[in-house]
């Protein structure tokens, strides 16, 4: 294996560097007193790299313990910092998105339904794919796209529906006798004439 010299007069025996594997120079690694020729056994780059990663996981962890013993100032600060500075929460999102799109999904089911997206993924295979309440196929529009249907004021799921099958009972407020006064309503004004004779009896 070929050293890697710092400079073509350097005439050192190497050493291999314990992250990368790469036998270089000794003058790229940093001095230890301990350490085999008094070096370090990381070169300074996967050192540098190294600390960094544990710099970012110590205060990932201090932030975490932060949130779960003071949560009303951790969202304090949240806030006056989004405010301070928007176009960085902006980033993070966008960022975010893209790593994992489907993360905030993910997130807002968690938090409105207590499902997790296995539940979730589940449920939709449970239901073959199609909405529970009309039994068609999900698609990509808008309006044929899955949803969550739950009783409201609670976090009780009942099934997976077409985005307008769930808005339509829930113009009806999940009133049942409302919903049965709509279908006997329809039954009998089938056609314009019974629509015509019930606007004349009326």
């Amino acid at each position: 294996m070929e050293i890697e010299h710092i400079s073509p007069d350097c005439t050192c025996i190497g050493r291999q560097c314990t992250a990368c594997t790469k036998l270089l120079c000794h003058g790229k690694f940093s001095k230890q007193r301990l350490g085999r020729y008094g070096l370090s056994s990381r070169c300074k780059e996967c050192q540098s790299t190294y600390n960094k990663r544990r710099q970012r996981k110590s205060q990932a962890e201090s932030q975490r313990r932060f949130r779960q013993e003071y949560p009303e100032r951790a969202r304090e600060y949240a806030r006056s910092y989004h405010q301070i500075h928007p176009e960085k929460r902006r980033e993070q999102h966008k960022r975010s998105y893209q790593e994992h799109p489907e993360k905030p999904y993910e997130r807002k089911i968690k938090r409105k339904y207590g499902l997790t997206l296995a539940e979730y993924q589940r449920m939709l295979e449970q239901q073959q794919f199609c909405c529970a309440l009309c039994h068609s196929p999900f698609e990509e529009r808008k309006s044929l796209i899955p949803h969550v249907d739950h009783i409201h004021g609670t976090k009780h799921v009942r099934g997976i529906l077409h985005n307008n099958c769930n808005i339509g009972i829930g113009l009806f407020n999940d009133d049942v006798i409302k919903l049965h006064q709509a279908i006997r309503y329809l039954q009998h004004n089938t056609s314009t004439e019974g629509l015509l004779d019930t606007c004349m009896e009326g």
